[in-house]
């Protein structure tokens, strides 16, 4: 209680909060949703490195099916893989526009692995169908993938089997990234 000018008692009520009080809630507040701000705009960076990353392993992985499909003669047949040393490496680029657009790939259904298999690689159709795997609608390529197919003898100067490897690489957010396949052709 308090005395006002005229001596009377005067009852003061403090309950209300001053400016200060709101200024320290708000800044702690701004923190608090600059931290959530933070942690989704990481959250979406990583989903998509994860993204390219699932697409280019299942590039890699349809590409190394495809191989064990042919079995090392057709591949060494198809690929044109020289009888001198059984080396060889072979690179092409799926592009996000060949695989948006079934337009730009004559004779095949929509299934857009389909796609990539028959307009990007036709070496590979003469093995027989892309095996089956993927959910309807295939592969959602967003970024141009380079992907490289080197053969090696498994026994030195023996055709059969070969090793095969497959590597898929982007340019993702962080510089070149890479996913690598291994396998023996038989």
């Amino acid at each position: 209680m308090r005395m006002n000018k005229r001596g009377v008692k005067v009852k003061i009520n403090n309950k209300g909060a001053s400016l200060l009080e709101v200024l320290v809630a708000t800044a702690i507040l701004a923190v608090g949703f600059l931290g959530v701000i933070a942690l989704s705009t990481f959250l979406f960076k990583t989903n998509a490195q994860a993204t390219n990353r699932s697409v280019a392993s299942e590039i890699a992985e349809m590409q190394m099916s495809q191989l064990n499909c042919l079995g090392a003669s057709a591949a060494a047949t198809n690929f044109g893989i020289p009888s001198s040393s059984y080396s060889l490496t072979y690179t092409y680029t799926v592009h996000p526009s060949i695989v948006s657009s079934v337009a730009s790939c004559p004779g095949v259904n929509t299934n857009r692995r389909s796609c990539v298999t028959s307009c990007i690689n036709p070496v590979l159709t003469q093995g027989g169908p892309a095996p089956s795997g993927l959910p309807p609608g295939g592969l959602d390529i967003t970024i141009p993938y380079t992907v490289s197919v080197a053969f090696a003898p498994y026994v030195a100067g023996n055709p059969s089997p070969l090793k095969a490897t497959v590597t898929v690489s982007w340019n993702g957010g962080q510089g070149q990234q890479v996913v690598t396949f291994y396998s023996v052709i038989i």
